[in-house]
C-alpha cells in the first residue's frame, strides 16, 4: 500500500474539508489556549480539537457566553478548530451545534471517549458507550441538526466501554445516525491509557462495520511518523489523530505531515525547547496567577520520564524561569 501523504487536504462527508489528514486531539488539563496558540504560532498543528465544554440539560450557552468562551481559540488562516462538545441530553447539543455554527465555528465533535474518573462517574464522554440507544439518541439529533445548518460534525469515541466485541455496533450507530466522520481510540474506556494488544485490527474493524461514508482517522500511541504510516497502512484509515505525542516531540504534526522520518534526541532536545520557549513568552504574557503552574505543567509532560529536569525547574523562581527560557 502506498505511503500516505498527510499534507494532502481531504474532504469528509459533509462536505467541509480539513487542510491536512493528521489532527491533534485534546488533552485536557494540558492544551490551554497559549498552547494551542504556540502550535499555530509555529505552524505545528493545521487542525486542532479544543478540550471538551460541557452543555447542560435545558441550559445552552448564550450567544454572548459562547463568543466568550470561542475567544481563546480564533479561527486563523489555513487552520481548523473542531469545537467539542460533552454531554447527555440530545436537544441541547444539537441546540449548542446550531449556536456554534452561527458564531462562525462550523466543525463541531462529539466526546463520547473520555474515560477520566470524574467525567465518567458523571455519566458523560466514555460512559455514554454504556447505553448505546442513548449514544444513538445524542448523534441522530445532533447530525440532524448539522446537516440543516451545513455544519460538519464528528464524534471521538473509543472501541467500546469494556470490550471491543462492541466496535461493530458502536460503528454502525455512528453511521446510521449519518455522522460521517469519527476520530477512534483504539482502546475501550476502561483500559485507559494502559497496554492494549490488537491496536491495528480494532480499527480496522470499526472503519469497517461504519462503512466507506463514514471517514475514520485512527488515535492512540502514535509517537513518530512511522507510527502514523503504519496505523494508516495497516487499517485503511485515510489519517490519524494524536496527542500524548506531541509532549515529546512538539514538532512530530510536522514530521508527520512531511513524510519525514524519526528525529535523532539531538533535533528533539532543540526543537523542544524552541516550543517551550515561545510557549513560556505567552503563558506569561497571558498573566493571571496560574501561568507558572500552566506552563510547568506543559513543561512536566514534555520531560516525561525525566523528573528530576522537571523538579530543577520547579524549584526556579519566577526570574530564574524567565532567564532560561526568554
Amino acid at each position: 500500500m502506498a505511503m500516505t501523504d498527510f499534507s494532502r487536504p481531504l474532504t469528509i462527508g459533509s462536505g467541509h474539508i480539513l487542510p491536512e489528514r493528521i489532527v491533534l486531539s485534546p488533552m485536557q488539563g494540558v492544551m490551554s489556549p497559549c498552547f494551542a496558540d504556540t502550535l499555530r504560532s509555529l505552524d505545528l498543528a493545521k487542525v486542532l480539537i479544543t478540550p471538551f465544554f460541557s452543555v447542560s440539560a435545558r441550559s445552552v450557552p448564550s450567544p454572548h457566553a459562547l463568543k466568550k468562551m470561542l475567544a481563546p481559540w480564533p479561527i486563523l488562516p489555513g487552520h481548523t478548530v473542531i469545537v467539542q462538545l460533552m454531554g447527555r441530553d440530545p436537544d441541547s447539543l444539537a441546540e449548542t451545534a446550531v449556536r456554534l455554527g452561527e458564531a462562525g465555528y462550523p466543525f463541531i465533535n462529539l466526546n463520547f471517549a473520555c474515560p477520566s474518573p470524574c467525567v465518567v462517574r458523571a455519566g458523560h464522554g466514555g460512559a455514554i458507550l454504556r447505553d448505546p440507544p442513548l449514544l444513538s439518541r445524542l448523534m441522530t439529533r445532533t447530525a440532524r441538526a448539522a446537516e440543516g445548518h451545513g455544519l460538519s460534525l464528528s464524534v471521538k469515541m473509543r472501541t467500546g466501554w469494556d470490550s471491543c466485541a462492541e466496535t461493530a455496533e458502536l460503528a454502525k450507530r455512528v453511521a446510521d445516525s449519518g455522522i460521517r466522520f469519527a476520530v477512534v481510540h483504539y482502546r475501550t474506556v476502561t483500559e485507559m491509557y494502559r497496554p492494549a494488544s490488537g491496536s491495528y485490527a480494532r480499527l480496522s474493524a470499526f472503519r469497517e462495520a461504519a462503512g466507506p461514508e463514514v471517514t475514520v482517522f485512527g488515535n492512540g500511541d502514535i509517537t513518530s511518523p512511522d507510527d502514523a504510516q503504519a496505523m494508516c497502512r495497516e487499517t485503511g484509515c485515510p489519517g490519524a489523530a494524536l496527542a500524548r505525542g506531541i509532549m515529546k516531540d512538539p514538532f512530530l504534526i510536522r514530521r508527520i505531515a512531511e513524510g519525514g522520518k524519526a528525529s535523532s534526541p539531538e533535533v528533539e532536545e532543540a526543537d523542544g525547547m524552541r516550543f517551550l520557549r515561545e510557549l513560556f513568552a505567552r503563558t506569561k504574557q497571558s498573566g493571571g496567577k496560574k501561568w507558572r503552574n500552566g506552563f510547568l505543567e506543559c513543561v512536566r509532560m514534555c520531560f516525561e520520564g525525566e523528573p528530576e529536569r522537571f523538579h530543577s525547574l520547579v524549584r526556579l523562581s519566577d526570574e530564574e524561569l524567565s532567564e532560561r527560557f526568554s
